[in-house]
């Protein structure tokens, strides 16, 4: 209980109150698990502010989880945005709780709309967090269902016409971020005790300092751990630059059906294999895969 507005909070727990206190603390601080509400309370008013105590005792999880239930709809606990019972989860949430997520969602393989991604969790038995990582992603679920926010929401405000264009502009957009990588480390020097490194790996495990750490003290033009860095012109560089090669990727054949692949890993998920296997096949140390499949290099056909 708040001893400072009188507003109470009813959990279930297998543990000990003592462990079930340092989670909510946990969940207050971190803002991962608990219940949402009264993790703000705790952060908000401290945890001296509330008195813990034990109110029942039970043999099994199930006399515990319905006597939860029973105490929560009889008191009315006002941090309590859930009915209780087996499981936090939008499934079992009480019809006011959309309040929490007003943003319209699209069912684009039913042209079904919701209120909110707690309304379709609700309607359709899936996590409402799955439903919001859907509409972010363009992906859809292991039954064929795609969603999307519906107009005036974050997402949906991109200009996509579908959750197949919103998957595609998803992917493009991680292949940027990798391609966006530099593919030559250039050499860098500390300026603290003049020695030069091929790359700020190099530099991190010499001194034993997170790579993030050097970067940044790069960046702002600082120090880390007492020391400071530059990067080295390639041209006074007394250490010549590394170039990181593409991954090496050899063409296979299927022997059975003749299918070409460009890599050992497409040919893998096509027919559902390990493409460890498949290496396998193609340099003679097995004869077939765990299918009956049989496999050469291209260069061999």
């Amino acid at each position: 209980m708040n001893t400072v507005n009188g507003k109470r909070y009813i959990g279930a727990t297998k543990f000990n109150l003592a462990r079930r206190k340092r989670q909510h603390l946990s969940a207050a601080k971190t803002g991962v698990g608990g219940c949402p509400a009264f993790a703000r309370a705790l952060k908000k008013y401290g945890s001296s502010a509330f008195r813990w105590e034990c109110i029942g005792e039970y043999a099994d999880v199930a006399s515990a989880f319905g006597a939860e239930k029973a105490l929560i709809a009889a008191t009315q606990p006002e941090y309590n945005i859930a009915s209780g019972g087996d499981a936090y989860s939008a499934r079992s949430l009480p019809l006011d709780w959309a309040h929490w997520n007003r943003k319209a969602v699209i069912c684009t393989t039913t042209e079904t709309t919701y209120e909110s991604t707690v309304a379709a969790a609700r309607a359709l038995n899936i996590s409402y967090s799955h439903i919001a990582t859907l509409c972010k992603t363009g992906r859809a679920t292991k039954s064929g269902l795609a969603f999307r926010y519906a107009s005036g929401g974050t997402i949906s405000s991109l200009p996509y016409a579908s959750s197949e264009q919103l998957a595609l502009a998803h992917k493009a957009r991680l292949a940027g971020l990798r391609k966006s990588h530099a593919k030559i480390s250039y050499a860098i020097m500390c300026k603290t005790d003049g020695r030069e490194f091929k790359s700020i790996c190099e530099a991190g495990r010499y001194y034993g300092i997170p790579f993030s750490s050097i970067s940044s003290a790069i960046k702002r033009e600082g120090t880390t751990h007492e020391l400071s860095f530059r990067m080295v012109d390639p041209s006074q560089s007394k250490v010549p630059p590394i170039i990181k090669k593409k991954p090496f990727r050899r063409k296979v054949v299927c022997i059975d059906t003749g299918e070409a692949f460009n890599s050992l890993a497409e040919a893998g998920r096509h027919y559902g294999v390990s493409d460890s296997h498949i290496c396998e096949v193609c340099t003679g140390r097995r004869v077939k895969t765990a299918k009956g499949l049989s496999f050469k290099y291209a260069e061999a056909a």
